[in-house]
């Protein structure tokens, strides 16, 4: 068992990986009747790292990549294209490597397109590593991907600021290393209503319409007209990419997560905690750690906590995850246990004072009820009652 004090006011990473992730998605077309291997297939990496990578660094800013995936899932709900938008989870290197290897596209489930939103710099993006700390991925490491791939992606789309400042930035390199034919990426500071509307009406346009890439991005510009010229993304490569003979259908959402009830996080999101998040994931990294405990005053964020970490924790468990609450009902059971344990001591002290008046058959009476109700509320004290049961038992019988 893991204790953390709170102070202050088919998935696992390697090659079970892809498994889950592509296993989700048809588990949910099977459901919708859709072939994913003939839509426009989004694969989307949301990275929002909770500390720096390493103890002492600075954290990145803060985003709300929930809220992100879920406007842009609605988005592409409206469209009422061909589109599977497929999230990543957990968002590492190690996951989307697998996502982008010879087995996926031996089975037809590669991406067409790449969607990475979070942070970046002129060098590189920042991902998660498997805990949830910055890992930055420099774009040396990211072209890498492209050794495995038959032929490049169709598109990289990267939602994350400074992806396009220069040839060493994410979105020119991604064309120029042979990652992708085309790469859409910003040379400011992104603003994430407009980024995610552009990119939804860019992938509908790809799909429904079946436009050409140059086209394509003319059309989704409408979709955030009016909005100032840096919000607009700076495209690379080669402009006539398209997909062509996509049927007609209905978009496919898979959002990563394994079957299970936790709760929708609130609109106002989890914020902070990164170092708590991170011990929670190593805790749970450990098949021998049956449980964690936190701890804490009351009102400190012990519940939110932990259904962040379970949240964020979720890919681990691909059997399925889920919440309870015993708050509400803590009090009527603690009245009820009360009133048990209560007369399970009144009886222990009757039988204690018929023992001493030498009145053995109402004491051992009295000790079977208590012995009773020990064995009825799993009461730590079944054992020694038992044994002083036993003892008066033998008493009568001298």
């Amino acid at each position: 068992m893991s204790s953390i004090d709170i102070a202050g006011n088919q998935n696992i990473v390697g090659d079970h990986n892809v498994i889950h992730v592509f296993q989700q998605m048809e588990g949910a077309a099977r459901r919708q009747q859709q072939d994913p291997r003939h839509m426009l297939r989004v694969l989307v990496l949301l990275a929002a790292p909770v500390t720096g990578p390493q103890p002492n660094t600075p954290t990145p800013a803060w985003l709300d990549l929930h809220a992100e995936w879920q406007h842009l899932a609605d988005a592409v709900r409206r469209s009422g294209a061909p589109i599977a938008l497929i999230r990543l989870a957990p968002p590492t290197l190690d996951a989307l490597r697998f996502a982008l290897s010879p087995r996926a596209v031996e089975q037809n489930l590669a991406p067409h397109v790449l969607h990475v939103s979070g942070h970046g710099w002129s060098e590189g993006l920042y991902l998660e590593d498997a805990y949830g700390r910055a890992h930055a991925l420099r774009t040396a490491d990211l072209l890498a991907l492209a050794q495995d791939l038959p032929q490049p992606l169709r598109l990289a789309v990267f939602n994350a600021c400074l992806t396009a400042a220069g040839a060493n930035a994410a979105a020119q390199a991604a064309v120029d290393g042979g990652l992708a034919r085309a790469a859409l990426g910003h040379t400011a500071p992104v603003q994430d209503d407009t980024a995610i509307r552009f990119a939804a009406a860019l992938y509908a346009e790809l799909a429904r319409g079946g436009y050409p890439l140059a086209e394509a991005l003319a059309r989704a510009q409408a979709a955030i007209a009016g909005q100032p010229d840096r919000y607009t993304p700076r495209p690379f490569g080669d402009l006539s990419v398209e997909l062509g003979g996509l049927p007609a259908g209905e978009p496919l959402i898979a959002d990563g997560r394994p079957p299970g009830s936790l709760p929708i996080p609130a609109a106002d999101a989890f914020f902070g905690r990164g170092e708590e998040l991170v011990a929670l994931a190593e805790a749970l990294e450990h098949d021998h750690r049956r449980v964690v405990v936190l701890s804490g005053v009351a009102g400190i964020g012990k519940s939110a906590l932990s259904v962040e970490a379970a949240r964020r924790n979720a890919w681990r468990f691909p059997g399925g995850v889920t919440a309870a609450r015993a708050y509400d009902q803590s009090r009527a059971i603690k009245e009820r246990l009360g009133d048990v344990v209560g007369l399970s001591f009144t009886l222990y002290n009757l039988s204690t004072l018929a023992e001493r008046d030498g009145k053995l058959n109402e004491a051992i009476e009295l000790m079977e009820q208590v012995v009773a109700i020990d064995k009825r509320v799993g009461h730590p004290d079944l054992p020694s009652d038992t044994r002083r049961l036993e003892s008066l038992k033998r008493e009568r019988k001298l």
